[in-house]
């Protein structure tokens, strides 16, 4: 007795898969590059916020939360002894690499430049003076002797460190 036929039996995914079956392939490659394409904006957005959110090295900055290598490129200097450490730091030079800049260590405001210091000044019949333009002021220790200036640049904290120059100052009187 001959068989019968046997009954083609589609099957093909139900409910909302169904309309994709024939895309197959195409479907998966296009998911996987839309994937890709969200990770890789997402990757560039977060680079671009560290960048911006980044620190500005020429930033006026307390002595504890120094890089040790700016330490480090201050003794080397003879900027700094051994066991010193600023109150304040402030670099100015063009590369903010240490090589030029304005600290206040031992109760003396220190300029130097090029590996040697400028100018040191103590605090006792001194007078702070802010020239120039609020964002990129000049603050200047000046002294019967001395006149000692320290550059900002915009950002750099200036006018922070105008007022604790002043501060030092008063306390000497």
């Amino acid at each position: 007795m001959p068989r019968p036929p046997l009954e083609v039996v589609d099957e093909a995914p139900q409910g909302c898969l169904e309309q994709f079956q024939a895309l197959g392939l195409a479907m998966y490659a296009s998911i996987v590059l839309a994937m890709l394409l969200g990770s890789a904006i997402c990757a560039i957005g977060s680079m671009v916020g560290l960048l911006l959110l980044a620190e500005n090295p020429k930033e006026l900055t307390s002595g504890t939360e120094l890089e040790v290598w700016r330490l480090a490129v201050l003794r080397d200097q003879g900027v700094l002894g051994d066991d010193q450490v600023p109150a304040l730091y402030h670099d100015h030079s063009e590369a903010a690499d240490g090589s030029a800049g304005c600290l206040v260590v031992d109760g003396a405001l220190v300029r130097w430049q090029g590996g040697a210091i400028q100018a040191r000044s103590g605090f006792a019949d001194a007078e702070v003076r802010v020239d120039g333009p609020d964002a990129t002021p000049t603050v200047t220790l000046v002294t019967p002797d001395l006149a000692l200036a320290c550059p900002f640049g915009e950002g750099e904290g200036g006018d922070r460190f105008a007022r604790m120059l002043q501060s030092e100052v008063s306390r000497t009187r």
